[in-house]
């Protein structure tokens, strides 16, 4: 019984390994590698999967490699360090698996609301000069399309699930990806986000969040422009 114990302590102090200090992790792209080099067969995430109706249990190990071929992916595209790229999808592996390959490569992540209205994603689309975007259905590009917007900026669509043929720009998920995506790529040294605050007459603004603009600055001033519409609303 002794030797069961110590050994699942040593198991234990393994599996934790520690804290991982700001120092170390630097970006959220290092905070990622640095967890998936201390404990790649831990537990990282846990997703219901509404098609088999199960829940599906993901490794640091296993996002890594999904991480890899995102980046190998998004690399033949010819992307450059500081291009838009975004995502309308909800919570989910994938969102994150995207996130993290972005960020590893430098790339800005423009996140658009599942829910919004399409012409008011549209916009945002255009304003920030997204060159590429995640979708989880062919049904939401199909919309974004249609909504008005020029949208000349975007290269390439990539959807979650079936993808119609004919259209030029999207592609499914399964065939855009390589099997392979080797190591994980590094980025330049900060993450971007852009943060777009609009109203409702889908007039928005953009605020890119890296090392010379920080976050809890951008979400104090998101926070003061939401006071002062809701303010204006109101008729105060």
């Amino acid at each position: 019984r002794s030797l069961r114990i110590c050994i699942w302590i040593r198991a234990a102090v393994v599996e934790y390994s520690g804290p991982i200090t700001a120092e170390e992790a630097v970006t959220l792209d290092g905070l990622f590698r640095q967890r998936v080099h201390r404990t790649p067969d831990g537990l990282a995430y846990r997703a219901f999967d509404a098609r088999h109706r199960v829940w599906r249990d993901y490794t640091w190990g296993h996002m890594a490699h999904q991480v890899a071929r995102w980046q190998a992916a998004l690399e033949r595209e010819g992307l450059r360090p500081g291009d838009r790229v975004a995502v309308m999808v909800r919570n989910s592996p994938e969102w994150v698996i995207f996130d993290q390959a972005a960020l590893g490569l430098g790339l800005v992540t423009v996140p658009l609301y599942t829910a919004d209205r399409p012409e008011n994603a549209a916009y945002v689309l255009q304003d920030a000069g997204a060159k590429w975007l995640l979708v989880e259905t062919a049904e939401q590009w199909q919309a974004l399309a249609g909504a008005g917007e020029t949208l000349d900026g975007l290269c390439k669509v990539v959807s979650l699930e079936a993808a119609p043929s004919g259209d030029t720009l999207l592609r499914r998920v399964e065939e855009w990806l390589p099997d392979q995506g080797g190591e994980l790529r590094a980025g330049p040294g900060d993450d971007g986000v852009d943060v777009h605050g609009g109203d409702a007459t889908g007039a928005a603004e953009v605020w890119q969040i890296d090392d010379e603009c920080r976050r809890d600055d951008v979400a104090a001033r998101a926070a003061d422009e939401f006071d002062r519409r809701l303010g204006r609303a109101a008729g105060c």
